[in-house]
């Protein structure tokens, strides 16, 4: 899964990551990654803002499914079948569990 935007983010192939930050540079804030668990085509990821706002999100593959697990967060199509744009709300964790095809 990659997040971020084109100049900046980072890639997990495989496994889980707790507890990380990441800060978007066109982003008014940082993003809190709760936890990141990709196992084969599904990728679980929990995420948590200070300040609201949209991110773009990339999987390895066509995303088939996005499902908020927990939270508010608005999901819209990109220009790439790989990608979504979120919508996330200030201080509040969410929970996505999306499933992708190929890779």
């Amino acid at each position: 899964m990659w997040l971020g935007n084109s100049l900046k983010g980072w890639y997990i192939d495989r496994g889980q990551v707790i507890g990380m930050r990441q800060a978007i540079m066109t982003s008014p804030g940082e993003i809190e990654i709760k936890r990141l668990t990709r196992n084969g085509g599904t990728i679980q990821a929990a995420f948590k803002t200070a300040r609201a706002q949209e991110i773009s999100l990339f999987a390895p593959g066509e995303i088939k499914t996005i499902a908020v697990k927990k939270g508010q967060v608005a999901t819209w199509n990109l220009n790439n079948p790989r990608g979504r744009r979120l919508s996330l709300p200030a201080g509040q964790e969410v929970l996505l569990e999306l499933h992708f095809g190929g890779r």
